[in-house]
């Protein structure tokens, strides 16, 4: 019995301390541990625990998948209880709205006023850059490809079209209207 309790004390404390952190605690947050989740979590208000959503197929079956070369702002509604996807059929049935957001950013090379009108050649694309948004609360980071392009997508409860969206890009950001974000032409200073 001596040397069974030693063992026992042991073995529930290598056990105790060697559990995977709970990711919903409140020592870190659920981008910086599970980089993976940020796409995936919904939160709203009054509900006990998020919603999971399965994003690529909620895109799928709404029909808005878009390739990176299609920028702007699409949104479409839909019935939470209707279309699956870590959403319930029968628990908390609302309207939701369902966004994806495709842009561009380029940067000019000039300083200040431009006399004649830019042409492509004068612009460079953020090529392979992290940026990071904000529309409504809801935020993330995406990493543009060798054009500058990227796409993010997000749930709503109601049509976030007239918020202000934030890119940023290191230390300089900009804000326009989520419905007006097509293909951007920040300054120089973006270039660097």
């Amino acid at each position: 019995m001596k040397i069974i309790l030693p063992i026992l004390v042991a073995t529930a404390l290598f056990f105790g301390c060697a559990t995977k952190p709970n990711p919903d605690s409140s020592s870190g947050s659920d981008t910086e541990m599970f980089p993976e989740l940020r796409e995936r979590r919904v939160y709203r208000s009054g509900e006990s625990a998020p919603v999971i959503v399965d994003y690529d197929g909620l895109q799928r079956s709404l029909g808005m998948t878009r390739p990176l070369a299609d920028f702007g702002y699409v949104e479409k509604e839909f019935a939470t209880c209707d279309v699956g996807y870590g959403y319930s059929s029968t628990h908390q049935c609302r309207k939701n709205v369902f966004v994806v957001v495709g842009f561009q950013l380029l940067c000019r090379d000039s300083e200040g006023t431009v006399s004649t009108t830019l042409r492509y050649d004068d612009m460079k694309p953020l090529a392979s850059r992290t940026i990071s948004w904000e529309l409504n609360a809801d935020r993330g980071q995406i990493l543009l490809d060798t054009q500058g392009r990227g796409q993010f997508r997000g749930v709503y409860s109601f049509s976030p079209r007239d918020q202000r969206l934030k890119i940023t890009s290191r230390n300089d950001f900009l804000y326009m209207q989520a419905q007006a974000i097509k293909r951007i032409i920040t300054p120089a200073n973006w270039c660097r």
